[in-house]
């Protein structure tokens, strides 16, 4: 895969803290060569079944809008909008969302929101710092689908 790309940003000083606007435009052209696979069932190796790939070159743009904002209170949004466009195969629309707060007695909370046409998934975290031990509780959730619901509950240090 080849890509070319720029990202253009700019900071902005605010009374209540810094914002920061950014936009990404990305060329890619993906290169795949011809191939041929071949395979078996172990239960039955005398039969061999053959795959050819074709020559899959693909040419994808990609841009993307986001914003980045963090105040000295220990509060910090992040979103961006991402759009794929894969040319004569289709395109993909991405949204990520992220609010995080840490706050002065050394807990950090985290919210995650991101996603697309297929997938929609948050999830939420809290770290709270107990010296020299990290305690974290993180949730994470599949919106479309209650199938892929995680909770860790996890201990750690550092040495």
């Amino acid at each position: 895969m080849v890509s070319l790309g720029v990202m253009i940003d700019r900071d902005y000083t605010l009374d209540t803290g810094m914002l920061k606007n950014k936009a990404n435009f990305e060329y890619s052209k993906d290169v795949a060569s011809n191939s041929e696979v071949n395979s078996y069932y172990i239960s039955d190796s005398s039969k061999t079944y053959t795959y050819y790939a074709n020559e899959n070159t693909k040419d994808i743009l990609k841009g993307s809008l986001g914003f980045d904002f963090t105040n000295q209170l220990g509060l910090t949004l992040s979103g961006e909008f991402e759009h794929e466009k894969i040319i004569h195969k289709g395109h993909l629309n991405t949204i990520y969302f992220t609010a995080s707060f840490l706050s002065r007695k050394e807990t950090e909370y985290l919210f995650a929101f991101s996603g697309d046409e297929e997938l929609l998934g948050s999830s939420f975290k809290i770290v709270k710092i107990f010296d020299p031990f990290n305690l974290e509780f993180q949730l994470e959730n599949d919106l479309f689908s209650q199938k892929n619901n995680n909770l860790n509950l996890s201990l750690n240090s550092q040495f």
